[in-house]
């Protein structure tokens, strides 16, 4: 499993919550805090899910489902497909909390693609706390066909606020939370390309 996973279940979810809480469960109660990394990550990862109404079974990623929330609290998921993330890709996530064992107030997670010539060819993000909604997704478009290096990184992000719609609370206002949407992602790119850097591209 990557790392990013086991970070988003146990680094603020408790024990006794990861042992009793499936992953239908998670996904229906979304809204959930603790469960945000944990959220981004399967998002931006764009895993798949298969599920069961009463008419048929199907397999769809993770971040459609989550856009139809009415249809999907209707199903029964009967798996999930979580994959390795092999060569020339990497899956990175970031967060902001009160302390470091404490749920995020804004995080994000990032899984990108690099081609033969060490390009962006993909890349997906998603970020939770920087919204109304549980999850926001978003392709950070700018990357794609440029190296992932920290000057193209520094450029992208200038767009993650406009695809946010923070909601202030006692946590943080929503031009802070706005702010952390943009923080966020920035780490978890870096970390995409520190992981890229210490793997494939020094190969």
């Amino acid at each position: 499993m990557p790392d990013v996973f086991r970070r988003a279940i146990t680094r603020a979810i408790p024990l006794n919550m990861r042992n009793n809480l499936s992953i239908l469960e998670s996904l229906r109660q979304r809204n959930h805090p603790m469960l945000r990394e944990w959220l981004a990550a399967i998002t931006a990862h764009d895993i798949g899910v298969q599920w069961r109404d009463a008419d048929q079974q199907d397999w769809t990623n993770i971040a459609s489902l989550l856009s139809h929330p009415d249809e999907f609290d209707k199903l029964f998921v009967t798996a999930i497909d979580i994959p390795a993330v092999p060569d020339r890709q990497a899956l990175g996530s970031a967060f902001v909390a009160r302390t470091p064992a404490d749920v995020p107030i804004v995080n994000a997670a990032v899984y990108l693609y690099l081609n033969d010539a060490g390009e962006v060819e993909s890349v997906f993000s998603a970020l939770c706390g920087a919204s109304a909604e549980p999850v926001v997704a978003d392709t950070l478009s700018t990357l794609i066909g440029n190296p992932l290096d920290a000057a193209n990184i520094a450029s992208a992000v200038k767009t993650v606020a406009a695809m946010v719609n923070p909601v202030g609370d006692y946590l943080g206002s929503a031009e802070y939370r706005r702010e952390m949407a943009r923080v966020c992602v920035e780490r978890a790119l870096t970390e995409c390309l520190e992981q890229l850097n210490g793997g494939i591209l020094e190969k």
